[in-house]
């Protein structure tokens, strides 16, 4: 459990935005507005309060951000950055797109 990769700030942006479009929704009394904007209200709720409870949790046992041994990139030395998404979580290997080149080859 990881707290730095839940998107706090965007989850806190959607849920005011929703806010917006729902009060806007309700006052207008135009239910295709204020429908779907009911579930992101929830939604973004929900995920704030998941965001919360692993904060909460890892600040009592940080433990919990470590990976165990023998995941990719938690040997010592093991620089895996450089390996593709599926490469990374163990997936077979597939070759980058033609159009991918690294930033340090753009120059």
């Amino acid at each position: 459990m990881d707290p730095a990769t839940i998107p706090v700030l965007v989850t806190l942006a959607g849920l005011f935005l929703s806010a917006a479009w729902l009060a806007y929704g309700l006052m207008t009394n135009n239910w295709f507005v204020a429908g779907p904007n009911v579930a992101g209200v929830v939604l973004s709720s929900i995920q704030l309060l998941v965001a919360g409870y692993v904060v909460l949790r890892v600040r009592a046992d940080p433990t919990l951000t470590k990976r165990p041994a023998g995941e990719v990139g938690t040997a010592a030395g093991d620089d895996s950055s450089h390996l593709l998404p599926q490469q990374a979580l163990g997936g077979g290997a597939t070759a980058p797109s033609t159009g991918y080149r690294p930033l340090q080859q753009l120059e």
